[in-house]
């Protein structure tokens, strides 16, 4: 297990996020287009993510995680060159593609690896967001290098492609099943749980839209103190890293905090007050922590491998894509 929550790690470490607006503007593009090609790969990460959720459930885990690992990685370096609207479209559209591998796959794979750990998804989605954390922390380091991020964070993604090379694949006895049959399946499973997968889709799509407005509005920071911009960016994915350690007692409270955010987070346009748009940002990062464990949690429990894990994980964020994209050109 330890070596595919390390995979999970080094390919959900998105070290040059920090400096993803500071490196596009130096190189002349907008705001405006930034977010445009953003909500456009939003869209595509929903066809990548059917794609990959189907070839993992069909065939295993290992050579869709590989071959998507080495998208991620030369879109990243691609970006530091990108210097038009049209060729950051189309890297957002190899990034839809190649990025959505893993947030299927490794619930796919540490099912197969531990059967009988009920708290799996709890450790997957620790190191999730501690991966964030560290990623924040090297990211906002090296804003005045904002090349080097992404040259970094490629080769996490090239690591990670190596160390899936030399894990073991899983191979699912519905290995032969058609696309039919397994998204099939896969409406029966959601069919009983449809209210979770709607309500956490609004929940979890507007409240991933927090992380692309908090760095819009931090790279206008970006030129001053580097250790107070390191400061403001290890807030939210710390936020959420330690929600993750709540028990489902302590859940209630998250769904409110949540609600409050999502409100939030729309209003921010109409807001003045730095201080309040960024408790608005720590909070909704934060009901997002503990939420993201919640879905994944109530939609896998019970499922043996051998279940479409990946295609219903899919189908849950989609729905939450589809949120995040609407609302981010509504925002723009």
């Amino acid at each position: 297990m330890l070596a595919i929550l390390i995979l999970k790690a080094l390919l959900t470490s998105n070290i040059y996020l920090p400096c993803f607006f500071v490196l596009l503007k130096q190189n002349g593009l907008e705001n405006v287009s930034i977010l445009a090609a953003l909500s456009l790969g939003t869209i595509v990460m929903i066809v990548g993510d059917f794609l990959t959720s189907f070839l993992v459930d069909r065939f295993g885990p290992k050579r869709p995680i590989i071959c998507a690992a080495c998208i991620q990685s030369i879109s990243v370096l691609l970006l530091v060159n990108c210097n038009s609207p049209a060729m950051l479209n189309v890297i957002e559209i190899l990034i839809g593609l190649s990025f959505p591998a893993i947030l299927g796959a490794d619930s796919k794979w540490l099912r197969a690896v531990c059967p009988k750990n009920a708290r799996y998804e709890k450790y997957n989605q620790m190191t999730f967001w501690g991966a964030q954390v560290l990623s924040a922390g090297i990211g906002a380091s090296l804003i005045n290098n904002p090349e080097v991020a992404h040259y970094v964070s490629a080769s996490f993604y090239l690591l990670g492609a190596l160390l899936a090379c030399s894990l073991k694949e899983y191979s699912p006895n519905s290995g032969n099943g058609s696309l039919k049959m397994t998204l099939m399946e896969a409406k029966r499973i959601i069919v009983s749980k449809y209210r979770l997968v709607l309500s956490q889709s609004f929940l979890l799509g507007t409240l991933g839209t927090s992380s692309w407005l908090f760095q819009e509005k931090m790279s206008s920071f970006a030129t001053g103190n580097t250790t107070s911009y390191l400061s403001l960016q290890l807030l939210l994915p710390i936020s959420a890293f330690m929600t993750t350690f709540l028990t489902s007692r302590q859940c209630r409270f998250w769904y409110l905090a949540g609600m409050l955010s999502v409100m939030g987070i729309y209003l921010t346009p109409h807001l003045s007050s730095a201080y309040l748009i960024l408790l608005i940002f720590v909070l909704a990062s934060a009901a997002r922590g503990i939420l993201s464990i919640i879905t994944r949690e109530q939609i896998t429990i019970g499922l043996t491998f051998n279940a479409p894990i990946a295609t219903l994980i899919f189908i849950a964020s989609s729905g939450a894509k589809l949120v995040q994209c609407l609302t981010m050109m509504a925002l723009a």
